[in-house]
């Protein structure tokens, strides 16, 4: 007993010299609920024994715990260890350990979610270097399933779905970027329920800018990822709502989200552009997930930040012509349409350089490339055969999913392409069956002569980015397990 007392007296006296201390919302008066100490480089977060409301309440609702930091302007990355109170770890092991991301600056917090983490924790350890923790918030939220998760790309990923509130599918808002909002589905068929129809009417040639219904498409691909631009997500509505177009309950419901959330908006009754994008993603794409993460992420950062879109159009004129030619011809084997899309071609470079570190840039572009190539050959000849599936690739939301889909069917014209609604709906000019023979010399031998382009292409775009964004192609990532590499 008297141990006990000396134990809460310095925890308290400690919590006031020289820690700061969380605040606790609900119950209010409650002493803080977490106190944390530095030592050089290396940080300890504990529970306050005074804190009885570490004792949580299934009533109270699920909890957060904020973290809120201050890092340098070029911060390490470091290294956190979670430890889960004794025999409450259920389907979590007890210690968790993760590469840590800082941003620079006092920018997002750190989020830790009771949906993903479980119980609360015994103990937090991080190892970082020009680090200083500024807050700790403790909160139990209510359970409004309209409202986004707000996440890092590396929450949203490994967030079991087996605790999210909606059983097939979860919703999340980006931290860096909070009018990003995310749709998570548990496999491509739920996918498919929400975003399907819109995938067709936003960019599908012969169907773009119309409602086609759901026999017409059912044995139709859509994509495995998904992004949007918030006019034309308002577009798709507010026609449905003039033509009185019977959408399913999965579309009404993504609709409502997105009002709340501010994507769109309803004035006078008419559905509008509101602020931010549209990222779909599903479980089912397992380990391409992570770069996939990235890829859409960077597309949503581009339709919000027009800086990003200068940016990538800046650093592709900048570039040899080959190595334009070379940008062309790959993505055209991989199935875009950017023989007369210039847009669509600058977006799609770009994000293909970002979605990965530098130096894993020359290996993904000299594996993959050579299997677009290798795939778009396998399905000629024939005038739809415009683009492949490309299986064992990863990146990019030119991949297509759907049950019964044809390896042959053509793949989408997404990111900057969106950018011109008034194009009327079926003219897009078809992409040819086969690019001249001289194209495909040209991809090859640029392979085989330019060893290493790759990688210093990424880290001078990466660069850039990075100084507009805070962010390279890990630290997207506020966490990401130990074992586990992008």
């Amino acid at each position: 007993m008297i141990f006990r007392r000396l134990l809460l007296v310095f925890a308290l006296i400690s919590s006031f010299l020289c820690c700061k201390a969380a605040e606790v919302h609900p119950p209010a008066g409650n002493p803080p609920s977490y106190v944390w100490e530095q030592a050089g480089d290396t940080w300890t977060i504990v529970p306050n024994p005074a804190a009885s409301v570490l004792q949580t309440d299934p009533g109270m609702g699920p909890w957060v715990l904020t973290l809120r930091y201050l890092a340098g302007q070029e911060p390490v990355p470091g290294e956190l260890n979670w430890y889960a109170p004794p025999g409450e770890t259920g389907e979590d092991p007890p210690l968790r350990v993760f590469d840590f991301y800082p941003k620079p600056g006092q920018s997002a917090p750190l989020i830790f979610h009771g949906g993903r983490w479980g119980a609360l924790p015994e103990k937090i350890t991080l190892q970082v270097q020009d680090f200083e923790i500024l807050a700790l918030e403790l909160e139990f939220q209510g359970d409004d399933s309209k409202v986004p998760l707000e996440a890092d790309l590396g929450t949203m990923m490994y967030y079991p779905p087996s605790r999210w509130r909606h059983g097939d599918y979860e919703i999340f808002s980006f931290n860096l970027h909070q009018e990003i909002f995310y749709l998570i589905t548990k496999d491509f068929s739920v996918q498919s329920r929400f975003l399907k129809r819109l995938a067709f009417f936003t960019e599908k040639p012969g169907f773009a800018g119309t409602l086609a219904r759901d026999e017409t498409i059912e044995d139709l691909r859509d994509w495995f990822a998904h992004d949007y631009r918030a006019r034309d997500v308002a577009a798709f509505f507010e026609l449905a709502r003039l033509e009185n177009f019977p959408l399913n309950e999965n579309e009404v419901l993504l609709r409502d989200m997105l009002l709340a959330h501010g994507v769109i908006r309803s004035e006078g009754g008419r559905f509008t552009e509101g602020k931010g994008a549209l990222i779909g993603l599903s479980a089912e794409s397992r380990d391409r997930l992570p770069v996939y993460f990235v890829h859409e992420t960077i597309h949503g950062l581009e339709f919000i930040m027009p800086e990003l879109q200068t940016l990538f159009l800046e650093f592709f004129d900048s570039l040899s012509s080959r190595e334009r030619n070379f940008m062309r011809d790959a993505l055209i084997y991989r199935g875009y349409n950017v023989i007369e899309n210039k847009k669509l071609l600058v977006s799609e470079a770009a994000a293909y350089l970002l979605q990965q570190p530098p130096e894993e840039a020359d290996r993904y572009f000299r594996e993959y490339v050579r299997q677009w190539y290798q795939a778009y050959h396998r399905i000629l000849p024939g005038p739809e055969s415009k683009g492949a599936d490309g299986a064992g690739e990863e990146g990019g939301e030119a991949e297509e999913a759907g049950a019964g889909a044809d390896p042959a069917s053509s793949a989408p014209e997404t990111a900057a392409d969106r950018d011109v609604p008034e194009e009327p709906a079926g003219t897009e000019e078809p992409v040819p069956a086969v690019p001249p023979p001289v194209f495909r010399d040209e991809v090859l031998s640029f392979l085989d002569g330019n060893p290493g382009i790759f990688g210093r292409r990424s880290a001078a775009l990466q660069k850039r980015f990075h100084e507009l964004t805070g962010l390279r192609a890990a630290t997207f990532y506020d966490l990401l397990p130990k074992d586990r590499r992008l």
